[in-house]
């Protein structure tokens, strides 16, 4: 069996086996991938479960309606080391998403919302980040992720994400919100981050159909002790109780990795002049862009960026 959407081709089945009597009754093998696979159906069609064999991925369906709409019911799979379970309901254009949950070694999130396909492919989710290992961002390559226009193209996504440092937790940052929204490959999104003694809001706006991606962005980094607040980033600062307003607006090509500041004001008493503007650049980009792109959150470089231009 070979399907395929739009004269592309999709995927492959080959050597399939199926029998409706006997031992092997709704029971059916076949190969995908290269690899053997078996799927088992209940007798009344309300349970299928799906193994790839040797891989560690398996998946069941469990069906809580056999009306024709909407069809609602139970997901759950295990895709090598990381394991998917939700609750859906589907009408024929959309899926309604809850209960869903994600865990791995590196990540674990809840999310709801829902999924339309039709008349276009529309994506409304909210989710928890309960855990994830930091290291994981270290794996994320920007570069790829840039280059699969036809995906950035199609995608249709308002995503809100939420994470909360678990009590006691020696995480820097202690909460964090996120909105995304992507249509036609423009991304913008508004996040705010809360740390000890203060929270870092940036709205920022990007196309990343371009060929050079530039991220355009409005950020305002707000304490009321400023000493505790830098102490996040390893930087000393001397004097107590002192408060800290900083509004910074520039752009930043991705893939050139260089920056521009427009604008930076300090309490309402310090504007940059140009000269300013590049030496700030220069320094962002000799640290915290000399290498990848993801560096920009590395904690050591944050630091002495901050004692380079304080």
């Amino acid at each position: 069996i070979k399907i395929s959407s739009n004269d592309k081709f999709i995927i492959d089945i080959k050597k399939i086996n199926f029998s409706n009597y006997g031992y092997k009754k709704n029971k059916l093998r076949g190969e995908i991938f290269k690899r053997k696979f078996k799927i088992n159906i209940t007798e009344d069609l309300n349970k299928i479960s799906f193994k790839l064999l040797k891989t560690g991925i398996f998946g069941e369906i469990v069906f809580l309606s056999t009306s024709n709409s909407p069809k609602m019911g139970k997901f759950k799979a295990q895709i090598l080391n990381s394991n998917i379970k939700f609750d859906f309901s589907f009408d024929g254009k959309t899926y309604i998403v809850e209960n869903y949950f994600f865990r791995n070694k590196n990540l674990s999130y809840e999310s709801s919302g829902k999924i339309t396909l039709d008349p276009f492919l529309n994506i409304n989710l909210k989710s928890i980040i309960k855990e994830i290992n930091r290291d994981l961002f270290k794996k994320i390559n920007i570069e790829n992720l840039l280059e699969n226009k036809d995906l950035l193209k199609r995608l249709n996504l308002n995503q809100e994400i939420d994470f909360i440092s678990k009590r006691f937790s020696r995480s820097l940052i202690k909460m964090l919100n996120i909105n995304l929204n992507i249509a036609y490959g423009r991304l913008v999104s508004k996040k705010i981050i809360y740390f000890d003694e203060g929270e870092i809001l940036c709205n920022s706006e990007i196309d990343l159909l371009e060929d050079s991606p530039i991220l355009i962005f409005n950020c305002l980094i707000e304490t009321d002790d400023k000493k505790k607040f830098l102490k996040n980033f390893l930087y000393d600062y001397k004097k107590k109780d002192e408060s800290l307003n900083l509004k910074i607006n520039g752009n930043l090509n991705l893939k050139q990795k260089k920056i521009n500041f427009l604008n930076i004001q300090l309490n309402n008493s310090y504007k940059s002049k140009e000269e300013d503007l590049k030496f700030f650049k220069k320094s962002f980009e000799s640290i915290l862009l000399d290498k990848n792109f993801l560096d920009i959150f590395n904690i050591k470089k944050i630091s002495k960026f901050i004692k380079e231009v304080s």
